[in-house]
């Protein structure tokens, strides 16, 4: 079912979108060629899409997981799931909603809807953050597996205008990063695709006892929020996602869009997935800017998309592909809990060091309250990431990775948990840990820790290691304070003099010019 809602603001939205269509057109029939190929729906056709430079050369985005799930904000972003499900790590959960919230049958996830009033988000103060961190592209969860919408839409009862806040909660941040930096480039994350029957347990005694209890999954009033496949079908299901997911390119003209979940591509999910993702790169000619998707751990074509690695799980040390991770702003968990515990800035700005320069990013998500609000621990961590772009990010914005990535042992930040290996940064990087850039003719490394003795010692620098056409160094100074500094190199390595008083919390960089031209 389509719900017609009328909404001003979404009016002047779209006839702003018309007549920047109607333009297109006016300029194509008028003799002019489209600037961006048009794609089909196929694999073939989609996997010719490259990643555009602009995205190569960002580095650092933002997103955040937000909702619902916020609201009983107790172990998990998966609180929907498991409080139906004694299964899959769900029994805490499962007796942790009947002890504060009584049982299924009285108080289902539903009932957390009203209780979620946004009442301290402000978007312009989100957007200030954000941008004050260095980030270049951002944006949010806009519903996740739970099915509830951050938008304001058409096809939906359950989103954040008709429920809840009453506010559509992403086109005012869309709106926001928009007004701060004009530049600026928009994300949007689409966890929905798991929603068909989630919150269905697997155990079939717990299901019989949600039946014979009265839970709401099971009510066909419900059905349309938790796709019970029992009263849902997946066709009617995969044409409202279909929907939406044009709707918010529509609306919102995303940058970038991200996809959770799996089996995209196969059998029935196929068609539809092709349609969507074909629709968003057509959008190419009508923005007059390029775009892109995240192949979250290959859940699409592996061909096709910027590769993703949530964490950098099972990431190789050395990849010949263009890549980002997702990372989660605390140690456990997406979204924010009670008993939230934080990885430090020094660990995510080493993390982040490391995956530049092995030709990587970083998309990094924050885990506002239920309220809107940000917390200051995270809002220390976002200002502290962009202090130290500022000083540091000439080697790190629009640079590239260089034939020697990284100088030091690599195991001692691998840590096998036994399903995956993870990358854990949390105090290991010292300044024998080193991790090299490069931009144009420059050569740029950040040691992840400062030296004791202020120098700065690089083995993979000796003169035995060609550089440059002319193996020789002209120039090397602070990244941060732009002083030039003494070195000198022999066949152990290029020793360099860093300031007697340590001035930088963090991984410290410097700018090598070198004579002649930069190696390969």
């Amino acid at each position: 079912m389509k719900y017609q809602k009328f909404n001003f603001t979404k009016l002047i939205l779209l006839l702003t979108v018309s007549i920047s269509l109607f333009a297109s057109s006016y300029t194509h029939a008028a003799g002019k060629t489209n600037k961006y190929p048009t794609y089909e729906a196929s694999w073939d056709s989609l996997n010719q899409h490259e990643t555009p430079e602009w995205l190569l050369d960002a580095k650092f985005g933002i997103y955040g997981h937000w909702g619902i799930y916020s609201i009983p904000a107790f172990k998990t972003e998966w609180y929907g799931r498991l409080m139906y499900d004694k299964q899959t790590r769900g029994e805490e959960v499962f007796n942790h909603h009947i002890e504060k919230y009584g049982k299924q049958s009285e108080f289902g996830y539903k009932d957390f809807i009203p209780m979620f009033k946004a009442e301290k988000y402000n978007p312009d103060e989100w957007a200030e953050l954000i941008t004050s961190s260095g980030a270049k592209y951002a944006g949010i969860t806009v519903v996740h597996h739970d099915g509830y919408c951050l938008w304001d839409s058409e096809f939906t009862r359950w989103d954040s205008m008709d429920t809840g806040p009453k506010r559509d909660i992403y086109g005012e941040l869309v709106s926001s990063l928009r007004k701060a930096d004009s530049d600026f480039k928009i994300l949007t994350c689409f966890h929905h695709f798991r929603t068909y029957g989630w919150f269905n347990t697997k155990d079939k005694e717990l299901l019989e006892q949600g039946r014979k209890e009265g839970w709401d999954i099971f009510d066909p009033e419900y059905a349309d929020l938790y796709w019970n496949p029992e009263l849902m079908s997946k066709q009617k299901f995969l044409t409202q996602w279909t929907s939406k997911i044009k709707e918010v390119i529509d609306n919102y003209q995303p940058d970038v869009i991200w996809f959770d979940g799996g089996g995209f591509s196969k059998g029935e999910n196929e068609a539809p997935t092709l349609d969507v993702l074909s629709y968003f790169y057509n959008t190419q000619n009508k923005k007059g800017s390029e775009v892109l998707v995240v192949n979250k751990k290959s859940n699409f074509h592996p061909d096709f998309g910027l590769k993703n690695f949530e964490k950098g799980g099972n990431r190789p040390p050395k990849v010949d592909f263009d890549w980002a991770d997702d990372l989660n702003v605390a140690t456990r968990g997406w979204c924010y809990t009670y008993n939230i515990n934080y990885r430090t800035a020094n660990q995510i700005v080493d993390g982040f060091v490391d995956r530049v320069s092995r030709g990587g990013a970083l998309m990094l998500s924050i885990s506002p309250k239920g309220d809107g609000s940000i917390p200051d621990e995270q809002q220390h961590i976002l200002r502290e990431m962009g202090k130290w772009l500022k000083q540091n990010g000439e080697g790190i914005y629009g640079t590239r990775r260089w034939k020697i990535e990284t100088e030091g042992p690599v195991e001692k930040f691998l840590d096998d948990t036994g399903a995956k290996i993870m990358w854990d940064f949390k105090g290991k990087g010292d300044s024998g840990d080193i991790r090299f850039t490069k931009k144009g003719n420059d050569l740029f490394a950040f040691a992840l820790d400062w030296p004791k003795d202020s120098k700065l010692i690089i083995k993979s620098l000796n003169t035995n290691e060609v550089i440059s056409s002319k193996n020789e160094i002209s120039k090397i100074a602070m990244l941060d304070t732009k002083k030039k500094l003494k070195w000198s190199r022999d066949e152990n390595g290029l020793t360099v003099v860093l300031p007697k008083q340590k001035h930088c919390d963090y991984a410290v960089g410097i700018k090598i010019q070198v004579k002649g031209k930069l190696a390969e």
